[in-house]
């Protein structure tokens, strides 16, 4: 029966501060490993997680089991991303030792967070979770919370927020919006209270990491979809000077021409961001997305027989009677609908049996819907 004694470093500060490969497997390695931590960073309690660890592994042996002590590491992105590395190491490390049960040694409840994931994959006897001993003075309360703001995360999670909701609120009351600059900053704080809690900080990264690319290679897309964002705050706004303009009108009647205002410059934002996509896969593959033929003939359908119905809806709320309900401006706007639906619908038919038959385009230049 082989005991794995396993210490895991989650933020891998292993080889962040050391450059050490991980996994770390074996006692004279894994002291070596210890030794130069120590050295980079006196101050790191993974070393005395691995210390701990040997510590641990040294008692199996003497009392004449079967053992084999290990750490692995994770990455500095702690989360889905440092998780993924914990598991690939750890299924490096099971392979090679192939051990019976598990010691898991800990230095705080961060690393044990990944206790579930070494569950799945072994038998887990006992978690030995090793303190540091510190002075306990005023003084040496003072030096820990310290060195803990000077933390790289700590100093992501904490310092950034903070500094930017005291600039957003400075800038309110410097302009008098001190009201607006709260506001603001807790929808910040709640937008990223769901970053957090969803665990889309990888997701928002690669998000960042695209838009870079997408300046650096001149996307369209990137251009389109800022223009778009641009068209619908300017829909808003008109939206909402038509409804100013209204005067005393009921609510019902304010929210039906809001929405039919804003309608309109939603399709036209949505057209654009649409067209961008178009664009860019022509310039850099030379291909014709026929999947978006569809696309504006849809929206413009919606938006036709949308105007015609809020209007119809309009004249209910103010008590029209039922035969006069429906005049000539609502009926061609429902035909103009019906008709455009069906020409895009017809085009995209024939374009689809075109493709089919081989004779519009090569499968190279065209996507297939």
């Amino acid at each position: 029966m082989t005991f794995l004694i396993l210490c895991v470093d989650r933020d891998d500060d292993f080889g962040a501060k050391t450059g050490v490969t991980t996994p770390i497997i074996g006692r004279e390695e894994n002291l070596d490993a210890a030794i130069s931590l120590g050295l980079a960073d006196p101050e790191d309690t993974d070393t005395n997680s691995v210390l701990a660890a040997v510590n641990v592994y040294d008692d199996m042996v003497r009392q004449g089991h079967e053992a084999e002590v290990a750490t692995i590491c994770g990455d500095r992105n702690v989360g889905a991303t440092s998780d993924r590395e914990v598991s690939e190491q750890l299924d490096d490390v099971l392979a090679e030792v192939e051990p019976s049960s598990c010691i898991l040694v800990t230095d705080g409840a961060e690393d044990e967070f990944i206790l579930p994931l070494i569950t799945s994959r072994v038998r887990v006897d006992a978690v030995k979770r090793v303190i540091v001993r510190q002075n306990q003075d005023i003084e040496g309360i003072y030096y820990v919370i310290k060195r803990a703001l000077e933390d790289e995360r700590i100093q992501r999670t904490v310092f950034v927020p903070l500094a930017l909701a005291l600039l957003v609120y400075g800038f309110a009351a410097i302009t008098g919006y001190q009201t607006m600059g709260l506001g603001l900053i807790a929808i910040a704080v709640g937008a990223w209270f769901i970053v957090k809690g969803f665990q889309m900080e990888d997701t928002l990264v690669r998000l960042l990491r695209d838009f870079y690319e997408g300046l650096s290679s001149g996307r369209v897309t990137l251009f389109t979809s800022f223009l778009s964002v641009a068209l619908l705050l300017g829909g808003i706004v008109f939206a909402w000077q038509d409804v100013q303009n209204l005067g005393a009108a009921s609510q019902v009647g304010k929210a039906i021409v809001f929405l039919t205002t804003l309608m309109w410059w939603a399709i036209v934002a949505t057209l654009l961001t649409a067209g961008g996509r178009v664009l860019d896969a022509w310039v850099t593959e030379r291909r014709i997305l026929w999947s978006y033929w569809l696309l504006p003939f849809g929206l413009f359908a919606t938006g036709l027989i949308a105007t015609s119905v809020l209007s119809i809806v309009s004249r209910i709320h103010a008590g029209v009677p039922a035969s006069q309900l429906v005049d000539l401006g609502d009926f061609l706007y429902l035909l103009g609908g019906v008709f455009t639906a069906v020409v895009g619908w017809s085009s995209h038919h024939y374009i689809q049996s075109r493709m089919r038959s081989g004779t519009t385009a090569s499968p190279q230049e065209t996507e297939s819907t």
